[in-house]
């Protein structure tokens, strides 16, 4: 059994590393308290608190529910991209359930759907709201309200599937890349999942039925007949044995190393989606919780996304009065090689050592700098982190603050590295910068 519960042991001790790599991967990051709160309380406490969104302790706002809604209908009134791809920052930077907006992340690649084509922020907020109301929920009710959503219709040409002239491309890619994989259908399930979903469309940003637009007559899909409508594919495709295993795949691409992703950690992760018939939440916690995901295989051996590693940085160094402003941090994420709401196709973003090139990596090291220097927002006045150092660990001696920070920041500080960036900084707030673009602050 690999997805065997992780108990620590004097192998596989329950530290420092450990606990950052799981707010780093699942919440983006901490701040050293969260991190020392972790380490003493353990990691079933560390688990319970993510999948509760009650792991932030640090920086959120009172009044975050109530400013996240004013600044999503700001951004759908100014029909500024921008304006709405800080939104969803903020909600990465401030959310007290940072685990729900990873999750809005991934649904978002997952049924990836560019604003490109859709042309409309209402719409693209709207549907994003779907990920984060249904994201750790039940995996039929996800894809009940993505399919029937503005956004996956305009984007997939839901309009142009009509009786008699079939448009293949919803029905296709519910197969191929929402529900069960390459491999598991034909080209006859294809046309029959096309004919079964004829008459779904939208009308002022609303989902409808167009009858008249319907294909009435019986369907063959997944090897059962009948007269089937667009409910009915969601119903077929969801009880498949390939869907739980697709989703397992899913979940285990955005939390593992992909070294270890092989099919008995798949089926054994999809036989836990299947027994509580697709929760998310229950997938997530099982992979959590296993010794898989606390392995040594599997510590510190991604490539950092661009959110995490432009939001956890601020978020990290306790970036919060003022806090850095999102409208700056989500061009930053762009220029790291993710532009939120345009991904570049229907099958999202490859991510791993795609996230790295060298444009990306000099853009890395240029974001360090920025925050260093205070350029993340408009008061131009930077963290005295020396200052912030001192205050967590009793000193201001510069290698003991450049240990403070590659621990922070890279989960583990390693003699070398230490020794070379105090050797080299002739100006302590290059200490941080440092760090950033060292190649340990890559991983997580």
């Amino acid at each position: 059994m690999v997805l065997k519960k992780y108990n620590p042991t004097a192998k596989t001790p329950w530290n420092f590393l450990r606990a950052w790599t799981l707010q780093r991967r699942v919440g983006f990051a901490a701040t050293w308290s969260e991190l020392q709160r972790d380490l003493k309380d353990g990691p079933g406490q560390a688990i319970d608190r993510l999948l509760a969104g009650e792991s932030r302790t640090a920086g959120v706002p009172d009044n975050y529910s109530q400013m996240q809604t004013i600044l999503g209908d700001a951004a759908v009134g100014s029909d500024r991209p921008e304006r709405l791809i800080a939104w969803w920052v903020y909600q990465m930077y401030f959310s007290p359930d940072p685990l729900r907006e990873k999750l809005t992340l991934v649904w978002h690649n997952h049924f990836a759907t560019s604003n490109a084509k859709v042309d409309s922020l209402v719409t693209m907020r709207s549907q994003n709201d779907v990920f984060r109301d249904h994201g750790l929920g039940n995996f039929q009710d996800l894809l009940y309200g993505t399919l029937k959503h503005p956004a996956m219709l305009k984007w997939l040409d839901g309009d142009e599937n009509r009786a008699g002239r079939a448009n293949e491309n919803l029905g296709r890619e519910t197969l191929e890349l929402f529900t069960l994989g390459v491999g598991n259908y034909t080209e006859a399930d294809v046309k029959g999942a096309s004919r079964a979903l004829t008459g779904w469309s939208a009308f002022e940003n609303k989902f409808r039925v167009r009858e008249d637009w319907h294909d009435g007559d019986e369907k063959t899909i997944l090897g059962k007949s009948g007269n089937f409508t667009g409910d009915d594919l969601i119903e077929i495709t969801s009880q498949h044995p390939a869907t739980p295993k697709r989703l397992a795949w899913r979940l285990c691409d955005e939390f593992l190393n992909k070294s270890l992703i092989d099919e008995q950690v798949i089926g054994e992760l999809a036989q836990v989606l299947t027994d509580n018939d697709l929760n998310i939440q229950a997938g997530v916690s099982a992979l959590l919780r296993s010794e898989l995901f606390f392995s040594d295989e599997n510590l510190r051996r991604r490539i950092v996304d661009p959110e995490t590693f432009v939001v956890g940085a601020p978020r990290a160094v306790e970036w919060f009065s003022p806090p850095a402003s999102t409208m700056v941090l989500g061009d930053w994420i762009e220029q790291l090689g993710r532009k939120l709401f345009y991904p570049p196709n229907v099958g999202g973003w490859p991510g791993g050592r795609g996230w790295l090139n060298s444009r990306t990596t000099i853009a890395r090291a240029n974001f360090g700098a920025a925050l260093v220097h205070g350029n993340l927002n408009r008061n131009q006045q930077p963290i005295d982190f020396v200052k912030l150092a001192e205050s967590h660990i009793g000193t201001r001696e510069t290698t003991k603050v450049v240990e403070f920070y590659c621990q922070l920041l890279c989960g583990v500080a390693q003699q070398k590295q230490i020794d070379e960036i105090s050797s080299s900084i002739n100006d302590e707030r290059e200490i941080v910068s440092a760090v950033l673009a060292s190649p340990a602050a890559q991983l997580n």
